[in-house]
Order: C-alpha cells, then structure tokens, then sequence
C-alpha cells in the first residue's frame, strides 16, 4: 500500500525550493543596480569572482542582459581608452534616457572586464581582439559557444599596439 502523506509533504518541499532559487535571481539584479549605481559612468567592473555569480552560475533565463566590454588597461592605447569612453557614455545615456523605467534599467547592464587582472573570464568568452563587446542575453549558458554573432572583433591586439607606436 502506498503512502499518500508523503506526497503532500514533497510538493511542499518542491515548491520551497523553486521559491528559494526563484528569489535568488532578484536579488542578483539588486545587486547589479548597487554596483551600477557606485559606477561614475554606470559601467559595473566585472572580475573572475562576479562573471561566475552573474553569468555561469546563474539558472536561464537570467531576469537581465549584460553588455560586456572587454578591455587591457595594460596596452594603454588611444584608440582602446576612446572606445572605452564611448562605451561608457552609452551606459551613461541608456540611464539618463530610461531613468524612470526600472523595468527597462533594471534588465540591461553595461559591464566591463579587464584583461590584465581577469584572464579567466577572458578565456571563458574566447576573446582574442580588443576592443570588443559581447552581449550576455537572458538564455545565454555558455559564453564560448555562442552561435548569435553578438561578438564582434575590433582592433587586434598588435593593431592596437601598432597603432600607438605611431
């Protein structure tokens, strides 16, 4: 004979946990508003550590985008620090423009990775030109198998280099 007071108990038990993992994303997305609003430019510095609490090891849909600039403070070029602050008057636009909609501000968030101190996350997008900029959508799992051709290389990296010695 099977025991039906077991099966109420489960669907409890299922139902907390979803509960659990489903408010864990809203707090993420506090999270990245807290970190964009401490930024001048909105653009919210990702490192190693912040790549994997907001991109891998987040269930999809994610309740946010993320647009990535990856970046070398090391090459110190012209052209790379003018991107860079195009880049950011974009973030900083995107704001100004929606500053009463937190339904659209709170799902886009313009982020930046350097190479010279976060080298895994690098590897784990493939980057291999700078300047270039990806766009982590809500279903996006795994960033180096991205087939939307959202990536697009820029200046290479002994482009860069070549055009600063000039």
């Amino acid at each position: 004979m099977a025991d039906h007071t077991t099966l109420p108990h489960r669907f409890f038990l299922s139902i907390s946990l979803l509960s659990i993992l489903a408010g864990s994303q809203p707090d993420l997305t506090k999270e990245l508003v807290s970190l964009r609003s401490s930024s001048e430019s909105g653009v919210i510095r990702l490192n190693d550590d912040t790549v994997s609490k907001f991109i891998t090891s987040v269930a999809t849909p994610r309740p946010y985008s993320l647009i990535i600039f990856f970046n070398s403070a090391d090459l110190n070029s012209n052209p790379l620090q003018e991107f860079r602050s195009e880049f950011g008057l974009v973030s900083a636009s995107f704001i100004a423009n929606n500053n009463n909609r937190s339904d659209v501000t709170n799902k886009l968030f313009f982020c930046e990775i350097d190479e010279s101190s976060d080298s895994e996350a690098f590897g784990l997008f493939g980057i291999q030109f700078l300047p270039q900029i990806c766009l982590v959508d809500p279903l996006m799992e795994n960033p180096l198998q991205d087939k939307t051709g959202t990536r697009r290389a820029g200046v290479t990296r002994g482009q860069t280099v070549q055009l600063t010695g000039s």
